[in-house]
C-alpha cells in the first residue's frame, strides 16, 4: 500500500507564497507543457487516425492485421 504525504499548514504556506512569487513563470512554463502536449497528441493522431467503426469492428479489424502480418492469410484473405 502506498502512503500519502500530508503537508503541514506551515509546508502549505511555505508552497503559496513559492507560487505566488512566481506565479507568472510558473504559469507561462505550465503553458509551454501544455502546448507541447497537445502538439505531441495531435501528431499522434495524423500518424495513426482513428479506424472507422465500432469497437468491435475496430478489434476485428486489427486482429485481421495482425494474422496478416504473421502471414496466417495472404494478402487476398485466404487462409494459407
Amino acid at each position: 500500500m502506498r502512503w500519502l504525504l500530508t503537508l503541514t499548514h506551515d509546508e502549505i504556506a511555505i508552497v503559496e507564497r513559492y507560487y505566488r512569487r512566481h506565479k507568472d513563470e510558473l504559469d507561462a512554463y505550465e503553458s509551454r507543457i501544455r502546448a507541447h502536449r497537445a502538439q505531441q497528441i495531435r501528431l499522434q493522431r495524423l500518424r495513426f487516425p482513428e479506424r472507422e467503426g465500432n469497437a468491435n469492428q475496430r478489434l476485428a479489424e486489427l486482429r485481421r492485421l495482425l494474422r496478416q502480418r504473421r502471414g496466417e492469410i495472404s494478402d487476398e484473405g485466404a487462409r494459407r
